[in-house]
């Protein structure tokens, strides 16, 4: 084995020890983007498998810490898409991609007894 093929350990994320735990909830948002080009994700295409596109689910992460505090990883897609910023929206035109969402994060999380109000930070992360 060659110094080239010996794997680098991974990085010390320095997170600091604690006690404490947080409580993570899967949020099924409803969101389905399809149609999705392979070649957006990896190429070449392998010949003969026919796996020339990916559909997507999209979910979303509710982080409770004890001290009652949430926080919102929202991986969802609005239901409104079309009024993404103009070059997103022609890019999702354009590449034929096809955009389904039943219901908001909101209104999951209302149905399931999360105000808005009570959601202390979110982190968008779309495409």
């Amino acid at each position: 084995m060659s110094s080239k093929d010996t794997p680098i350990p991974a990085p010390d994320p320095r997170i600091p020890p604690s006690a404490t735990t947080v409580s993570v909830s899967i949020i099924n948002s409803t969101s389905r983007m399809t149609m999705i080009p392979i070649t957006h994700f990896m190429e070449p295409i392998i010949p003969g498998t026919g796996f020339t596109h990916v559909n997507c689910p999209a979910f979303s992460f509710l982080v409770a810490h004890p001290s009652g505090r949430k926080i919102l990883f929202d991986l969802g897609v609005r239901k409104d898409w079309w009024n993404f910023a103009p070059a997103l929206t022609e890019r999702l035109q354009k590449g034929g991609w096809k955009v389904e969402v039943e219901k908001g994060v909101q209104e999951i999380l209302e149905e399931n007894g999360v105000e808005p109000g009570e959601i202390d930070a979110i982190i968008w992360r779309f495409i």
